[in-house]
């Protein structure tokens, strides 16, 4: 089951979806557009056919929002960690004292190369596969 909102915007074969900030939804990163703290303004792709002013059910696949969390999340957390291991062990094979401070350094670097490559590898992936959509009008559900 998704989120309720209002069609404020037909734009081709997609829409602008007025709804009411839920928990739930508050930190999704799908909102495009606040309108207060209990408003929010989405675009979403219109499966249903809906028209200005007609209530829609948004949904965003689970699926997709949990390979988007771990793309986002898990790459650079590993990222950092083997960076620190492998830091350390090269500091420590060197002969550097100080090598806890060359594993946070390699981590570091680590981490922001996989955002730079997680970066370059979102213009190649499909616009719509994170886009919320609007699969069902809520008034004929």
């Amino acid at each position: 089951m998704g989120e309720t909102g209002q069609v404020v915007d037909v734009m081709g074969d997609s829409i602008k979806v007025q709804m009411a900030r839920t928990e739930a939804c508050a930190k999704c990163g799908a909102c495009t557009a606040g309108l207060s703290r209990e408003e929010m303004l989405i675009t979403a792709r219109n499966l249903c056919g809906a028209k200005l002013g007609d209530r829609v059910i948004i949904e965003l696949d689970g699926g997709s929002f949990l390979s988007a969390v771990a793309i986002m999340y898990g790459i650079p957390l590993l990222a950092l960690i083997f960076g620190f291991l492998a830091g350390q062990l090269l500091a420590r094979h060197a002969g550097f004292g100080e090598y806890e401070l060359a594993g946070f350094g390699t981590g570091l670097l680590l981490m922001v190369i996989s955002y730079a490559l997680i970066a370059r590898g979102e213009k190649r992936r499909p616009k719509h596969r994170y886009e919320p959509v609007a699969k069902e009008i809520a008034d004929h559900a």
